[in-house]
This record gives structure tokens, C-alpha cells and sequence, in this order.
């Protein structure tokens, strides 16, 4: 006799922050088959397959704000280095308006995780023994990836604008950060073995079992 179950799950979410209209978005994907087989009456197989992958993605940018990135590098000013584009650019400003940071252009996080498990089982009776033998195989596969140019600026207190205007208005930084990230892929792989035996005596069982 042979025995087969499938199943596919997927779920999405995604939540905002009306303040700084941070928008997180996470997802997942769970997918499994099994394959039960029965070979005689004493013996049988199990067989078991998953998939899995659950991803989480962070968009940020300032309420009202409708530019690109000609906005904030206009022609003839300074511009970021040669190769970024506004899909892999981002920038933060903080310290005015109250807001601690408006995180404009570009996924601040866009990452994933992967994950394969594969599990065999075999199951033989024999008199009084009832034995188990299988082996379990997983696979990771994270991903991080993060915006490739981060700058993040920090304009606090009053300086020396005309006036007393805050930093801001001149555009005098206090705290000034650029980072160049590179997406990092990762595999970590997992095997396991096991025996167990289930020996029942007239009045007792036992089971042993190794990992």
C-alpha cells in the first residue's frame, strides 16, 4: 500500500508606520510531499520532503516626498559613486522635524531564508522487535542583502546658518556615515542519522535508541 500527501502554504503580510512610512513586507512559502510504502506487512517506508522560504523586505520614505534621486543629487552637485542606481541606493536623514530618521530611495532590507529538509525512515518488525532507521538532511540557505551604498546624515541643534537656523537649512551635517554593503549568501547543510529498537517483553518494553 502506498500512501502520498502533498501541501502548499503561502502567506503575506505587510504592515506601515504612518510617521516615517516605513513599510515592512514579509512573506512565506511552505511546500511538503510524503510518500508512505508499505512493503510487506512487516516492513514499510517513510519519505518525507519540505521546502520552505520566508523573505522580509523593509521601504522607507518620508511622507510627501515624490522625488528620485535627481531630488537629492541635482545636476551639477556632488553625486554617488558611478554604478549605484536608485534601486540599490540609501539615504537617510535625521534630526529635524521631530522624525528620528527619513529613509528615502531603495530597500533598506531585502532578505530571505531558504530551507530543504529531506527525512527517510524505515520501519522493520521483527517478533518482538519493533526497529527504526532513518536519516534526516536539511539545507539552509539565508540571504542578506541590504542596500549597496548606505549614507546616512545627522543634522542636530542650531550651527552657524544665518539666524540660527537649524543645520538643515545649510546643510551642515553633524554625523555623517557611508557605507558600501555587498549582498552575503550563505549555505550551512545538516546531516543526521538514527536507529532506534522497541523490544517488548511480556510485561515491559524497552526502547533504545541511537542519534
Amino acid at each position: 500500500m502506498t500512501t502520498i500527501s502533498a501541501s502548499i502554504v503561502t502567506s503575506r503580510s505587510v504592515s506601515s508606520n504612518v510617521v516615517t512610512n516605513n513599510t515592512f513586507q514579509d512573506g512565506s512559502d511552505v511546500g511538503s510531499l510524503g510518500l508512505t510504502y508499505a512493503i510487506d506487512a512487516n516492513k514499510a517506508n517513510d519519505l518525507r520532503f519540505g521546502v520552505t522560504q520566508a523573505t522580509i523586505s523593509r521601504f522607507a520614505a518620508p511622507p510627501g516626498f515624490t522625488g528620485d534621486s535627481s531630488t537629492i543629487f541635482p545636476s551639477g552637485f556632488a553625486q554617488p559613486p558611478a554604478g549605484f542606481t536608485q534601486q540599490n541606493m540609501l539615504i537617510q536623514f535625521g534630526g529635524f522635524f521631530g522624525i528620528s530618521d527619513f529613509v528615502i530611495l531603495g530597500p533598506s532590507a531585502n532578505n530571505s531564508q531558504r530551507q530543504i529538509n529531506l527525512t527517510d525512515t524505515f520501519s522493520l518488525n521483527v517478533v518482538s522487535h519493533a526497529r527504526k532507521f532513518g536519516a534526516d538532511f536539511r539545507q539552509l540557505d539565508p540571504e542578506i542583502d541590504q542596500a549597496a551604498f548606505n549614507a546616512r546624515e545627522r543634522f542636530t541643534g542650531k550651527n552657524s546658518c544665518p539666524g540660527g537656523l537649524p543645520a538643515y537649512i545649510c546643510g551642515l551635517a553633524r554625523f555623517t556615515n557611508i557605507q558600501h554593503n555587498a549582498a552575503k549568501d550563505l549555505r550551512v547543510r545538516n546531516w543526521s542519522f538514527f536507529a532506534q529498537d522497541t523490544w517488548k517483553l511480556s510485561r515491559a518494553t524497552i526502547t533504545g535508541a541511537i542519534r
